[in-house]
Formats: C-alpha cells, sequence, structure tokens
C-alpha cells in the first residue's frame, strides 16, 4: 500500500453516463444539454479552438480563480450551508462557500439526481417499499405477498429472475433478508421476530423524516 498525495483533477466526458454509486457519491456532475442531435457540426463559438484559446489564456484564468479564492477569504470564509458530499464535507463547505461569495448558485444542486441514476435497484426498492405501504402499511407480509407487487409494476426484474414463480419468490426472500433493517425515505424493512425462515414475514416501519 502506497499512499501519494493526489494533485490531479479528472474530468470525464460521455453521453448518458451512469455511474456506479460508489463513484457517484465522489463526483460532480455537469450535464451539459446542446439541444441538437449533431452536436459536433454547430459554429459560431466565441473561442473556436477551446484548448488552444485556454493554453494562451492560462495565466489570466489562474488570476481570475484566484481572485474567487482571495473574495472568500475577505469575507470571512464563509462555510457553505447546502448540502455536502459524504466523506468530502471540508471540500463542499469550502468549495460551495467560495462559490457562495461569488454569486455562482447551484453547487451540488444535482447531487440527488446522480444518486438516482447510479443506483437504479436502490431506486426500484424504494418504488417497491412506497407501494408496498399504499397495499399493507405496517401489517406483516411474506416475500409472496410482494412478489405480485412487483410484477405489476415491472420492478427487481433482476432480483426476481427468469425462472418459475416458487423460484422468484425464493429469490425475493433472500433479497428481502438482505435488506433488514434498511430504510428507503422514511420506509424502513424489518423481519418479524420469532419466525421460521421459510415462513419469514417482513414490516414497514415508517419514520418521521
Amino acid at each position: 500500500m502506497v499512499s501519494l498525495k493526489n494533485h490531479a483533477v479528472w474530468l470525464m466526458t460521455g453521453n448518458n453516463v451512469r455511474s456506479t454509486l460508489e463513484i457517484a457519491r465522489r463526483s460532480v456532475r455537469i450535464r451539459i444539454d446542446t439541444r441538437t442531435d449533431r452536436p459536433w457540426l454547430r459554429n459560431g463559438f466565441l473561442h473556436g479552438d477551446l484548448l488552444d484559446w485556454a493554453r494562451r489564456q492560462r495565466p489570466r484564468l489562474v488570476q481570475a480563480c484566484i481572485s474567487l479564492v482571495l473574495a472568500w477569504l475577505d469575507h470571512g470564509r464563509p462555510r457553505w450551508q447546502g448540502t455536502q458530499l459524504g466523506s468530502f464535507e471540508e471540500w463542499s463547505a469550502v468549495l460551495g462557500g467560495i462559490l457562495d461569495v461569488a454569486g455562482i448558485p447551484g453547487f451540488l444542486q444535482n447531487i440527488e439526481r446522480t444518486y438516482a441514476n447510479a443506483d437504479i435497484e436502490t431506486e426500484e426498492w424504494r418504488a417497491l417499499t412506497n407501494l408496498w405501504w399504499e397495499r399493507f402499511a405496517n401489517a406483516p407480509v411474506k416475500a409472496s405477498d410482494l412478489h405480485d407487487l412487483c410484477l405489476r409494476n415491472d420492478l427487481l426484474a433482476e432480483v426476481l429472475g427468469f425462472g418459475g414463480m416458487r423460484s422468484q419468490v425464493s429469490r425475493l426472500g433472500r433479497a428481502l433478508n438482505r435488506h433488514v433493517d434498511r430504510c428507503f425515505g422514511d420506509l424502513q424493512i424489518v423481519q418479524e421476530r420469532g419466525v421460521a425462515r421459510s415462513s419469514a414475514r417482513y414490516v414497514l416501519k415508517r419514520h418521521d423524516s
């Protein structure tokens, strides 16, 4: 194991990029919508060759960035009060504070959408628990009770697999066991105590937001 200082900034581009949740929580997503099906044919830009312009203007661009930081220092280093990235709280507080002083809005405002796009399975479990609550509230249910909800609402297809009903119910039961005590929004999946595994029943608990 080697620990090294990281002085690199990683920038990636792609069309409709979908990352894993591990990458998403370490990323700041910037989405650009060109509103055209052939963006490479656009013209009339202020700076035609942007990379060449940026290389030639590097001193001015660096000076502008330093000016933003100095303005933040002059204002007493206010910390960002909005949403912060977990494990990167200090970075979020500083960079968000700099942008706030500069009057640049929108810092990390797309974070929930970024997480949703990165974790489709969690979004499906969230949808299932909402439907589960509407149908059964906090009454105990079996995996077979929830199987029909999944099929009728096209949820958790990868969890259920392509086997017969008994196989799908069994797979859903194992998935429920893995998600016991996990919260989806304000709903938590809890396993009923003192029941044999073959007839396990599950209950939703609603917590105040």
